[in-house]
């Protein structure tokens, strides 16, 4: 019996401690389906990314207009771009396990255009050649009485934390969930020293490391990694401001995180330096109308001038209510109530909100220099007084 360990992004990955070996084998997506289908005899597809844009183009091309009004500006504008993002909207649905078949008569108009292009897609090989499709598929022979491959199978994150058509094909197949433990952590030694030494770090304050620098925890998976961040992200003290994570895929974080009561993080991504960063950041959010992306994407930066706790209880409550309501002044109450004994930080957070959450959204089409200039002015402020 073949022992693999399965996770979202294991395809090509080095193997973790404790699953080498010739009956043993690390799969990602990709690799699973593909042993499935040989231990099954099912085809695999050969349907590329380009090929299966390119037939959704056509779809989209040829549905009556009226089907498919919510994209035709869009479309018409740039239909390799918006066919390509579709199909990516289609295939995160499928997964989910959306069909064609499932009553769309309470539909938004978005959600019954896609629905649409649905029936004529899937007319097509390159519908069936998504995750989805071969899931699908693969789930049928094993209903049909074809005897389940000989692989004892381990998950790398829990199953609720998966896609529906993938946790229904793992519940399947028998399959186990790995403990999610991080492998190695540098808690001590010289590259803390060297840290604080290049960093310039201040002297410690309570609670912190001795040196004030950082601790590095590697794990062999992107999940592992993922619960080991929101359990040093929640037991963080509430004015440590600085906590930076790399991955590829941010919104992974957002189940452990939700889990432990933390806001989410937001599913854009920013690049640059972090002080370059704010001044785009603060504009996005004022931007009207209303974006609450651009708002968690500053409420959540490493370098935003609101302070702690006020900016993580604001960033929660837009995970709650996405929108800019009567909401964020009880916020700031219940933050102030919270520091009844320190009347310093009370007058600062009271600051800090009338400064950055008491200014007007800004209209694009009758914005004037001079209101972009005033919009940084806060901001340039603010980099002032850190630069001192």
């Amino acid at each position: 019996m073949s022992k693999l360990l399965f996770g979202f992004d294991l395809d090509g990955g080095m193997p973790p401690e404790g699953c080498h070996g010739l009956d043993r084998g690390v799969v990602g997506q990709e690799g699973l389906l593909v042993a499935l289908e040989s231990a099954l005899g099912l085809p695999t597809p050969t349907v590329g990314a380009s090929e299966r844009s390119h037939r959704f183009r056509e779809c989209l091309a040829s549905t009556p207009s009226k089907d498919t009004a919510p994209f035709l500006g869009s479309f018409e504008k740039d239909p390799i771009a918006t066919s390509q993002l579709l199909l990516g909207l289609r295939d995160d649905l499928a997964i989910a396990g959306w069909t064609a078949e499932i009553d769309h008569s309470d539909a938004p108009p978005r959600l019954r255009a896609l629905c649409a292009l649905e029936t004529p897609f899937w007319a097509t090989p390159a519908a069936a050649s998504c995750h989805a499709g071969r899931i699908r598929a693969i789930r049928a022979e094993l209903e049909n009485g074809i005897p389940r491959p000989d692989i004892a199978l381990q998950t790398s994150a829990p199953l609720e934390h998966l896609p529906p058509l993938w946790i229904h094909l793992l519940e399947q197949l028998g399959a186990t969930t790995a403990p999610l433990t991080p492998e190695a952590a540098l808690a001590d030694g010289q590259l803390r020293a060297f840290q604080a030494s290049l960093l310039g770090l201040e002297p410690p304050s309570a609670g912190s490391h001795p040196d004030r620098s950082i601790q590095v925890v590697t794990a062999s998976t992107p999940e592992a990694a993922a619960e080991a961040l929101a359990t040093q992200h929640s037991n963080a003290a509430a004015d440590r401001s600085l906590l930076i994570a790399a991955t590829r895929d941010r919104t992974r974080l957002n189940p452990r995180f939700h889990a432990k009561g933390l806001p989410l993080v937001p599913s854009r991504a920013e690049s640059g330096h972090a002080i370059h960063q704010l001044a785009s950041l603060w504009i996005n959010a004022q931007i009207a109308p209303f974006d609450p992306q651009a708002w968690l994407a500053f409420l959540l930066h490493p370098l935003c001038p609101i302070p702690q706790p006020l900016r993580r209880a604001l960033a929660s409550e837009l995970n709650r209510t996405p929108g800019r309501s009567e909401s964020w002044s009880k916020v700031l109450e219940t933050c102030l109530e919270e520091l009844v004994e320190d009347a310093d930080h009370r007058k600062r957070l009271t600051a800090a909100f009338e400064t950055w959450l008491g200014i007007a959204p800004l209209e694009l089409d009758s914005a004037a220099p001079n209101d972009i200039a005033a919009l940084l002015a806060p901001l340039q402020t603010w980099l002032g007084k850190r630069a001192k």
